[in-house]
């Protein structure tokens, strides 16, 4: 043994030879450490994605045979699947049940919804998969355009076009020219759902067809139109060698062959035959401005004298919103004191802006903006009325907006 061999031998009674196995085997173990949770990972996603799968074809498995009752439990199931089961929950909009078909127009809703969040690709792809769907609904719908069903397909459908204009027009797909292909395909195929092409026209594939046929035969649903050369020459040919020597604009005063009017577009003055009959409208009197114009209104009381309605005497009052008001100026005032039912006055305050309803019928509105504001009215007065109003409009409302504003006044009046 020479010195170099001692130089290639690790000193057994270095301090550092321990720590440096010790580093090498923890590096080592870290390593298979973290291939078995990718590999643990990776299985687990997948036995998702199958448990998934097999759950949506049990619950798709002899859906339209079912009762009411087992086709709505086997809706809410599969609404939790999101994207897994959307086919088979839009294909359920078009189902003879009303309920069945209201509650999978209420899922494929929230589903639409909640895809915003989601990466652009993705979202494509969930959305060309519930187009071919709703086309798929559609088909089993046939001519019955008029139905509820149908008319919930294509509220779909005007969905889908209204979330693809947005992202186009906000720059997400950076304009009409620029957008995807595929995206630019299913706006197609969704406007053609809003308009009814296909439960109208019925050429679209059967419905055992496959997304892929269904794709093609949207695409294919205009139709093609035969371009025919023209017949005749255009008006600058047929005017032959004069018009030729043109070299500027206006021609000089030699110049033959003047041009003619080929074709106008706006409505011109012509001289009228002697045969031609003429009607005549006879005009309105001119009014006569050479004096102010004139109001004609009921005066005003004078103060100190008795109102004709109630006999008392006229006072100021300040201005302002008072808890009492005036009979004879009262807001919801329809009759007159004279006993004639036909003497109906005239509606002041605040009904006089242009607001003839009551909050009970605003709260009735299908505007949001109008029930919102007929639940701060409520809110505001606070009487048991008024409660019982909200909480009889809570059962039957259907935005979340609204709902939620009705529950919090409700809670509030409850403390």
């Amino acid at each position: 043994m020479d010195d170099f061999d001692f130089n290639r031998t690790p000193n057994p009674f270095s301090v550092f030879a321990d720590e440096r196995e010790r580093s090498r085997r923890s590096l080592l173990s870290a390593v298979r450490f973290l291939m078995v949770v990718i590999v643990l990972s990776a299985a687990a996603g997948l036995g998702h994605h199958c448990w998934q799968r097999f759950q949506v074809q049990r619950l798709s498995r002899d859906f339209a045979s079912q009762d009411v009752n087992e086709k709505l439990d086997g809706l809410r199931q599969l609404g939790a699947y999101d994207a897994v089961g959307i086919e088979t929950v839009v294909l359920a909009v078009a189902d003879e049940s009303p309920q069945v078909s209201e509650l999978a127009f209420q899922l494929t809703n929230q589903s639409l919804k909640s895809w915003t969040t989601l990466p652009a690709e993705t979202v494509t792809k969930r959305r060309t998969a519930l187009v071919a769907a709703i086309e798929r609904a559609c088909l089993q719908l046939g001519t019955q355009t008029s139905d509820e069903r149908s008319r919930r397909l294509q509220r779909l459908g005007q969905t889908l076009v209204e979330d693809l204009l947005a992202e186009i027009d906000s720059g997400a797909a950076s304009g009409l020219e620029g957008a995807d292909e595929k995206e630019m395909a299913t706006l197609d195929r969704a406007r053609a759902i809003v308009a009814g092409d296909w439960s109208r026209t019925g050429t679209g594939p059967s419905p055992a067809a496959s997304r892929d046929d269904v794709a093609e035969a949207g695409l294919k649903r205009l139709p093609s139109v035969a371009l025919s050369p023209a017949k005749r020459p255009l008006p600058l040919d047929s005017m032959g060698e004069a018009g030729a020597s043109w070299s500027q604009w206006p021609p000089e005063a030699g110049a033959t062959g003047a041009p003619r009017l080929y074709r106008a577009n706006v409505t011109t003055l012509r001289p009228l035959a002697a045969d031609d009959v003429i009607l005549s409208q006879a005009a309105a009197p001119a009014a006569d401005h050479s004096r102010p114009k004139e109001r004609f209104d009921a005066p005003s009381p004078t103060i100190g004298t008795a109102l004709p309605s109630t006999g008392k005497p006229a006072k100021i009052v300040k201005p302002g919103f008072h808890a009492t008001v005036p009979e004879a100026t009262s807001p919801r005032t329809t009759e007159s004191r004279s006993g004639d039912p036909n003497a109906v006055t005239a509606t002041k305050g605040v009904d006089a802006a242009g607001d003839a309803t009551s909050p009970a019928d605003r709260l009735n509105s299908p505007s949001r903006f109008d029930r919102m504001r007929a639940v701060a009215e409520l809110a505001g007065q606070g009487d048991p009325e008024s409660e019982r109003l909200l909480r009889q409009r809570l059962k039957s409302e259907s935005d979340q907006t609204v709902a939620l504003r009705i529950r919090k006044v409700l809670e509030q009046g409850a403390r």
